[in-house]
């Protein structure tokens, strides 16, 4: 395992624990219902997918890091409710024991796989463009007045942009 994957699925574990330990200890134990628990997900839902889409390698391991950072948040709350029940009830609880937690949980790792592709997309386009850039040998470029890239020196119009960068010669 890789350390950026590592980094991924410790922070989507931190932010699916954290976020309702904190609201619990602080004492912030309002009464959820379900619109105003998703609402309360959303902040590590999609915390954790970005983190997870922008620290992985690829789209297939990206959605794995929420997905188990959240699982084990939910163990965790499991473990620490059995030994603080007192401590921990209330809001904490109706969290982690909702389906909207565990829909959240999914859709993070649906998040990250979306944010794992745009990143990617945008990589390949910066190598597409660099590519280009380096089949033209610096020596025989002259600079678009248009455009401002480099084009062969024997161009009548950009390439590129299509704007006449010299008349044509007769020969």
């Amino acid at each position: 395992m890789n350390s950026r994957f590592a980094a991924a699925l410790i922070i989507s574990y931190a932010l699916f624990l954290l976020l309702p330990l904190f609201c619990q200890l602080m004492g912030l134990n309002v009464l959820i219902n379900g619109g105003t628990l998703i609402l309360f997900l959303l902040v590590p839902m999609i915390l954790a997918g970005i983190t997870s889409g922008t620290l992985t390698e690829g789209p297939k391991s990206s959605p794995i890091p929420p997905v188990i950072g959240g699982l084990a948040a939910f163990f965790t709350a499991y473990i620490l409710l059995g030994y603080f029940p007192d401590t921990l009830s209330g809001t904490f609880t109706y969290i982690y024991y909702s389906i909207q937690y565990f829909v959240g949980v999914f859709v993070s790792g649906c998040i990250a796989m979306i944010f794992s592709f745009l990143r990617k997309s945008e990589e390949q386009r910066g190598i597409k463009e660099k590519e280009v850039v380096k089949t033209i040998p610096e020596s025989d470029t002259v600079k678009c007045p248009y455009c401002g890239r480099e084009v062969p020196a024997d161009s009548i119009f950009c390439p590129l942009c299509g704007g006449k960068i010299r008349e044509e010669s007769e020969t």
